[in-house]
């Protein structure tokens, strides 16, 4: 079994990624028995190394003090069984991140967030046309799961974009330097891009202005017509996850990017909005400056001016006081925080209805994680979670222009503040298809800032560190370049 397991580790990884946005069935078929098989075969051996030792206890560990916190949280609050059930799901799941790190590590972190973002790409297609045709049947997860994904899938395709483009340009000829993309997209596929994504966010939108059926397939059509003439340029539609740097870079412009960019807007959900435009600027600011006044303005357009978005951003503040809205559902935590400063114990949220009549029965969670992780938690498991989540971020900044790979790690950095930023108005730490991909992220981060990750083919074996201005180091594989922050 421990051969079987060695030789199909990273096919159950890449297949439980790209089920993820579709099916949460399909995904924990690859991703449960991959997990286990990973616990009993080579999590022993895995712990031995020291540097990954380390590393897992930057990144791993501060989850299971937060779960060890919560346990007690559990003792003293409303359902400590409930808790308790809810908490080993979670402490299993948690071992996502070594398995994704250690996966990374083979297959490279390249395969690892092409795999998740080709899921995501179907299941924003899917939106589009039912954005469209509402009547069509839904195969997939719902707008805000969706959503909530995508505020984290956005920025990770935006990281691989600036990684291939990155590649192309000084890391080809041995160097990296600090916001100095040389080979750019040209005008042409930055102009192509932009009319695909504004295709489909109007098809997808359609459907909310009582468009005629024709006047909808049309556009729909349109829309689709504009990524197969994308498609139609590239040279090898299978290239994109084997390696082939054009391939890569022309496939995230044309088809991948627009699509996830219309879903997220058709959704209409404004908090992963606002995580999504934090995440973008943060990777503007690092590494191309000079897209900052075009992005900007895209943004504006995209959410000043289409409609339903501009409508849906000009009622947030009614929408924030209606009956059963946030503002009611925040005042009942904020009272519980106040009576239960230990917590009312896991998952114990779902009980929210019994505190106020105003809290329609569907809802069972605060929309806000720092809110629900107060109640559930206590301040203690609050105090635990911020120190978790501000040692990860740390981990991902660290030296940005360092490597060409060092572009993932920052972007995944900039995914887990749009994840968060989102969760200032939902509760995606609790939402385990965003969970999940968050954690996937993160052990993809690992791989890279530990040394271990596996360069691609379209690195050169090297990676190249820029020292004041002069000429650049080489440092092999595995040097302290990107290990340095390991306890």
């Amino acid at each position: 079994m421990g051969d079987w397991f060695e030789k199909h580790k990273v096919s159950l990884a890449l297949g439980a990624l790209f089920f993820l946005p579709l099916k949460l069935f399909f995904a924990y078929a690859f991703l449960v028995p991959a997990v286990v098989l990973w616990i009993f075969f080579r999590m022993r051996s895995f712990l031995r190394d020291p540097q990954q030792r380390a590393w897992f206890g930057r990144v791993v560990a501060p989850l299971y003090l937060y779960m060890l916190v919560t346990i007690t949280s559990a003792i003293f609050g409303l359902d400590f069984f409930r808790s308790f059930s809810k908490l080993l799901s979670m402490a299993f799941f948690t071992l996502t991140i070594p398995f994704f790190w250690e996966v990374a590590a083979l297959c490279s972190p390249v395969k690892i967030i092409s795999a998740l973002l080709a899921g995501q790409t179907l299941a924003a297609l899917h939106s589009v046309c039912e954005g469209a045709f509402p009547s069509l049947p839904s195969f997939f997860l719902g707008k805000v799961t969706e959503s909530g994904q995508l505020g984290l899938s956005v920025i990770a395709g935006g990281g691989v974009l600036l990684y291939a483009t990155a590649l192309q340009g000084p890391a080809r000829s041995g160097k990296f330097a600090p916001n100095s993309l040389a080979i750019a997209p040209t005008t042409t596929q930055l102009l192509q891009s932009v009319a695909a994504f504004l295709l489909l966010a109007a098809a997808g939108l359609s459907g909310h202005f009582g468009t005629g059926g024709t006047q909808r397939a049309l556009l729909l059509a349109a829309a689709i017509t504009s990524i197969a003439f994308g498609l139609l340029k590239i040279r090898a539609a299978a290239k994109p996850l084997l390696g082939d740097l054009d391939g890569l870079r022309n496939i995230l412009l044309t088809v991948v990017l627009p699509l996830l960019g219309a879903a997220l807007l058709i959704n209409l959900k404004r908090g992963p909005w606002s995580g999504v435009l934090a995440g973008g600027l943060i990777l503007t600011l690092i590494y191309g400056k000079k897209y900052m006044i075009p992005l900007a303005f895209l943004a504006c357009i995209a959410l000043l001016q289409i409609e339903p978005v501009r409508s849906r951003l000009m009622n947030s503040m009614d929408d924030f006081y209606i009956r059963g809205g946030r503002a009611a559902i925040w005042d009942v935590g904020i009272d519980l925080m106040q009576k239960y400063p230990l917590g009312i114990g896991y998952k114990n949220s779902a009980f929210l209805t019994e505190f106020s009549d105003e809290i329609p029965p569907e809802l069972r969670h605060f929309h806000n994680n720092l809110l629900n992780i107060v109640v559930e938690s206590g301040w203690l498991g609050l105090g635990v979670y911020v120190w978790w989540l501000l040692s990860i971020i740390r981990a991902c900044f660290h030296r940005p222009h360092a490597s060409a790979q060092s572009i993932l790690a920052v972007a995944v950095g900039a995914a887990i503040i749009s994840w968060q930023i989102a969760g200032l108005v939902e509760y995606n730490f609790g939402d385990s298809e965003v969970l999940l991909i968050a954690f996937a992220l993160l052990g993809v981060m690992t791989a890279i800032r530990s040394g271990q990750a596996r360069i691609t083919d379209l690195e050169q074996p090297v990676t190249w560190v820029p020292v004041n201005g002069t000429a650049p180091i080489a440092a092999s594989k595995g040097s302290q370049v990107d290990s340095s922050l390991a306890l």
